[in-house]
């Protein structure tokens, strides 16, 4: 998903279907984050697996980093 892609979903009046998740930790969220993001433990397959399980099935998830 492009840039250009999410931002057209959040002002299409979809913001509510969309859950943005910030895996940078937690230094680099707290300096700063995409307004409504959420911090998603991502420093392992397991912190992943553990915090997935609590994901509500019928939103749209879009990941983001540093990187």
């Amino acid at each position: 998903m492009t840039l250009d892609e999410l931002e057209r979903l959040l002002h299409e009046g979809k913001k509510e279907k969309v859950c943005l998740l910030d895996i940078r930790g937690e230094t680099a969220f707290r300096h700063g984050c995409i307004p409504g993001a959420r911090l998603f433990d991502g420093s392992s397959a397991d912190a992943v697996h553990t915090g997935a399980s609590g994901l509500a099935p019928d939103l749209l998830y879009v990941v983001y980093c540093t990187y």
